[in-house]
């Protein structure tokens, strides 16, 4: 059985450094585990209940070649000690700051943390930002919404007020597709009198990021 990810998943493991040991949060069916493992590096596939862990594990059965290795956890509740990186693709944002913040005390052991939080996107980009990482690469994506892929690793880094909000990154290279869903947010809230606040709030980060609007 060939693997096939989607476009977002493929972006997702360009971003990861070659070699580095990976623990894959919420690893699903294991096909973007199973893809990282392809050039020999080790990947621990999590998953924290009993019948999706079930799932993962019939999956990678049959890729016996693959070096990876399923874990029935919670987030990062078992980090095996040879881990310095982690993927948490998929989730919403409060869900992967709650993984993050569960075992503050184990971050340090990771090198290399790649998110993409389907909404909140500011929750976890500030608690890594506050927590000594440092958003270094990544790009907005759109597959049936628009979410942030960002990549961080450690080091301190001064964010500004939209940083915190979409990563640094993708401000400082004024993402196209930051752009876009700052202008289709702006565009979906306009008929509602009751949204004109948060309606408000995307146009300053609009203009912070873009400056005026044409």
């Amino acid at each position: 059985m060939s693997i096939v990810l989607s476009s977002r998943l493929e972006k997702a493991l360009a971003l990861l450094p070659p070699s580095l040991p990976l623990i894959d949060v919420g690893a699903d069916h294991g096909f973007f585990s199973l893809s990282a493992s392809k050039e020999g590096r080790k990947v621990y596939a999590v998953e924290n209940k009993v019948g999706p862990y079930h799932t993962l594990k019939e999956n990678l059965s049959e890729y016996p070649r693959y070096p990876v290795e399923a874990i029935l956890a919670d987030g990062f509740e078992v980090l095996p000690s040879d881990v310095r990186a982690a993927a948490l693709l998929g989730m919403g944002g409060k869900t992967i700051e709650g993984i993050l913040s569960a075992y503050p005390e184990k971050l340090s052991q990771l090198d290399v943390i790649l998110i993409e939080p389907q909404s909140l996107f500011s929750l976890p980009i500030t608690y890594l930002v506050r927590h000594g990482y440092t958003n270094d690469s990544g790009e907005m994506i759109l597959e049936k919404r628009y979410y942030p892929l960002l990549r961080f690793v450690k080091g301190k880094e001064e964010a500004s007020e939209a940083g915190l909000k979409y990563g640094s990154y993708l401000v400082k290279k004024k993402d196209p597709l930051l752009k876009e869903y700052l202008l289709s947010s702006i565009h979906a809230l306009a008929p509602f009198e009751k949204q004109a606040e948060k309606k408000r709030a995307f146009e300053e980060d609009y203009k912070m990021i873009y400056g005026v609007k044409s």
